[in-house]
């Protein structure tokens, strides 16, 4: 996966180190058909964000899309809800490959 880089407000993928953050915990998978989330999205990554206020861990946000811009289009909406809901942009890793596939959202907490 390739990391977002500066300017997108989270933190890059490349800078993420599980012996660091601990392994996966829980994860959601975000299909974003529309290029909006569901209701039944939004609430997975709520429950995702409540879990990660609860441990103090990080979350890393992988986008799949055709391209790289509607790759990295869909980990940002990702990204930015799970901002939304409570999660500081500096605890969310955002990156994005070129690929089919579903965005994947990692919680990892020790």
């Amino acid at each position: 996966p390739v990391g977002l880089g500066a300017g997108s407000g989270f933190r890059s993928l490349t800078e993420f180190d599980a012996t660091i953050y601990g392994t996966s915990h829980n994860t959601a998978e975000v299909s974003l058909p529309s290029g909006t989330l569901t209701v039944a999205e939004r609430s997975r990554l709520s429950d995702i964000s409540l879990k990660q206020t609860q441990t103090k861990g990080v979350v890393r946000v992988i986008g799949h899309g055709s391209d790289p811009k509607a790759a990295r289009d869909k980990a940002l909406a990702v990204a930015r809800e799970l901002e939304r809901l409570g999660v500081a942009n500096d605890q969310i890793f955002v990156g994005f490959e070129v690929g089919n596939g579903t965005t994947e959202v990692y919680l990892h907490y020790k």
